[in-house]
């Protein structure tokens, strides 16, 4: 997974362009097509007309699909960006890392251990030294413990983040439309 805010940011203004260009356009031409109808009235003439108005309804719901689908990017900067503006990471490779985070707590742990069977009784200077030691891998451990914490938390909040933009995307149905052939009506 790769996600670049400011690229997203970038598409989704030519996004707006795009759609903003693209209603412009299909309003002129229904409009056009309205101001013939005045003028063209046959036996094909009706057949065209309503099926410019079917046509012309299933691109308005196009529109509103497209728009949905600036939504989910949308709703995907907002959530993104409260963890970075580019992020990389492969979700697959979450229980890799999160063992190896156990490893290396289990690690210190025995180290810790070592230092707690040491017999100390026989030193004074050193065994300051030696209690240090043993206090500072604690101290590893513990903020080992609370990046990992922080990563399983991170990686939790992107699954529902991928969970809930693929039940936004699930719901849009952006439909093929095909070229109407104008010597059906002629």
């Amino acid at each position: 997974m790769k996600i670049n805010i400011m690229i997203i940011k970038s598409e989704i203004l030519k996004l707006n362009t795009l759609i903003d260009e693209y209603e412009n356009n299909y309003l002129n031409l229904y409009n056009e097509i309205k101001k013939a109808s005045s003028y063209w009235q046959d036996g094909n003439s009706i057949n065209f007309f309503n099926d410019a108005d079917y046509y012309k309804l299933k691109i308005q719901l196009n529109v509103e699909e497209i728009k949905q689908l600036k939504e989910v990017y949308n709703y995907l900067i907002n959530k993104y960006s409260q963890i970075g503006n580019k992020i990389t990471f492969n979700l697959n490779s979450r229980t890799y890392l999160i063992n190896s985070f156990n490893s290396y707590i289990n690690q210190i742990d025995e180290i810790i251990k070592l230092y707690n069977n040491l017999d100390l009784s026989f030193c004074s200077y050193e065994r300051q030294k030696l209690i240090n030691q043993r206090n500072q891998f604690k101290s590893i451990k513990n903020s080992l413990i609370k990046i990992k914490k922080n990563i399983i938390n991170k990686l939790e909040y992107i699954e529902e983040i991928e969970k809930e933009i693929n039940l936004k995307l699930s719901k849009i149905s952006i439909e093929l439309l095909k070229e109407n052939n104008v010597s059906n009506y002629i």
